[in-house]
């Protein structure tokens, strides 16, 4: 889990390098991306077992 500060990216050109980089999760467009600056991390690390 991340918490932290969310703000709505506004400049163009990182608003249009997010749409390239990410897909929604629903089949819609993407018109807002929001950024959380992570302030507190919490939660397991998934790590691959390589006994096999």
């Amino acid at each position: 889990m991340v918490t932290g500060t969310a703000t709505r990216v506004a400049d163009a050109g990182e608003l249009a390098r997010y749409q390239r980089l990410l897909t929604p999760w629903i089949n819609a467009e993407m018109g807002q991306v929001v950024r959380i600056r992570p302030e507190l991390n919490s939660g397991y690390r998934l790590v691959r077992d390589t006994r096999a």
